[in-house]
């Protein structure tokens, strides 16, 4: 199915909070997060905090 990355500002996680990065989503399933870009689509939401 379908794999892309959000990038925000900030994400709310269950292990604590996170500033910038991606956030994966896998088949509509939010995945792992991650400080580097990754290769795949982007879904781009700056400015925003994501919970």
């Amino acid at each position: 199915m379908s794999t892309y990355a959000i990038k925000a500002d900030k994400f709310f996680l269950p292990a604590g909070p996170q500033l910038g990065g991606y956030l994966m989503v896998e088949d509509g399933i939010f995945g792992a997060w991650q400080a580097d870009e990754p290769s795949c689509e982007i879904k781009d939401y700056t400015g925003s905090w994501i919970a």
